[in-house]
């Protein structure tokens, strides 16, 4: 997204949220995951970095508006304030010995550079808002921590792209220029002790982001499928109903007689309800096919 336009900055603040969103709702899939340790760029530890440095990437559109549009210094130092925070806590841990080893070491140079950056921009405009109140030493102490850190940024930053080196050089010139005038001010006219910057009160932050869940994680479970209904197969050879032909000479005559008709239609009748016919139907069809419980099943199938 193109930051520089005032829409372009809404959606990447809003992109940057969802993404985080989205790393959290992967973290609490993965962190019982029995291969969690076979994979380091799922770690919980590497998906919390993650997190808070896009948390700072969409604080950064915050901090990029807020002072494109000259909200009042001590505003833009709180949400300052906030953005060095969550570029800090993604810094320690892409940092460590455990993720540093995975991590692409650009990666780790740029949030390293964003840290000391906006750790001056705090102090830059925290030193505004004590010129306004006539707290001219603490101004000078601030501002003299600002262009230091700035500066660092910028020595780190030497061999990167020249777009990306001219962010940090902006914040560096911004907190000296406002350093050489606050110094010179407070040398001639005011006298004010300089304290040291660690002595001052700790800057209040603003959190102007959060992780943001996409409505597409929250899909309901599908319904359990139904069993698929059986479909009766092929009916087993049973012998034909009907009569059979009388013996061969030479039979005995002690053979039993086959059985009754209406017995065979109930053995017949028994056997199509159980392939899920009803007896109504099986009867019908057994009287149709002569008692022919075969013939009966293909037409009930039929």
């Amino acid at each position: 997204q193109d930051r520089g336009a005032p829409q372009g900055m809404k959606a990447a603040c809003h992109y940057f949220q969802q993404a985080a969103g989205t790393i959290v709702a992967a973290r609490d899939i993965c962190k019982s995951s029995p291969w969690i340790d076979r994979t380091p760029d799922m770690t919980v530890e590497f998906l919390e970095a993650l997190e808070w440095l896009l948390l700072a990437q969409a604080q950064k559109c915050f901090f990029e508006k807020a002072s494109n549009d000259c909200m009042k210094d001590a505003i833009v130092a709180k949400i300052a304030a906030e953005c060095a925070a969550l570029y800090e806590e993604a810094a320690i841990r892409l940092s460590s010995a455990q993720l540093r080893a995975h991590t692409a070491q650009e990666w780790i140079d740029v949030v390293e550079w964003n840290r000391k950056a906006f750790d001056g921009y705090q102090h830059y405009y925290a030193a505004c808002v004590h010129k306004e109140n006539h707290e001219y030493g603490m101004q000078v102490s601030r501002l003299t921590h600002a262009t230091n850190r700035c500066a660092e940024a910028v020595n780190l930053c030497a061999k990167a792209d020249k777009a990306l080196q001219e962010q940090f050089r902006r914040a560096h010139a911004l907190a000296k220029d406002a350093h050489a005038q606050a110094k010179k001010d407070n040398d001639l006219i005011y006298s004010e002790k300089v304290p040291p910057v660690q002595t001052l009160p700790k800057l209040e932050r603003k959190a102007m982001v959060k992780a943001v869940r996409l409505p597409e994680l929250d899909v309901p479970e599908p319904e359990p499928e139904a069993p698929p209904t059986s479909v009766p197969g092929p009916p087993p050879s049973l012998p034909s109903l009907t009569t059979p032909p009388p013996p061969p000479q030479g039979v005995s005559a002690s053979v039993p007689p086959p059985p009754a008709f209406e017995q065979l239609e109930m053995t017949g009748v028994s056997q199509l309800v159980a392939m899920g016919f009803t007896a109504e139907e099986a009867s019908a069809a057994l009287h149709k096919a002569g008692g022919d419980v075969q013939k009966a099943t293909e037409d009930l199938l039929s």
